[in-house]
């Protein structure tokens, strides 16, 4: 499909229930482009025994984002009209 190997997971996952899927997906990727979600990613390697420095946290914090708008971008919206 058109929508990608995400988008096509994400769908793959659903079967018979697209939107229920898409509400998930939508819900995911709103939730991994909020600073605060891999700010609490870090909290919890860190507390599982991980040692980071302030700037590998602020790496791991900037690549999340960068990762959760190219999937938010690559990845049509379910009212868009565009999916296949």
């Amino acid at each position: 499909g058109s929508g990608g190997a995400v988008g096509e997971f994400v769908g793959g996952l659903s079967g018979g229930e697209g939107a229920r899927a898409a509400v998930m997906r939508d819900y995911l990727i709103a939730r991994l482009q909020e600073p605060s979600t891999w700010r609490g990613l870090v909290l919890i390697a860190t507390a599982c025994g991980a040692v980071l420095s302030h700037d590998q946290q602020e790496a791991i914090v900037t690549a999340g984002l960068l990762v959760s708008g190219l999937i938010g971008a690559a990845v049509p919206d379910q009212s868009s009209g565009h999916q296949k």
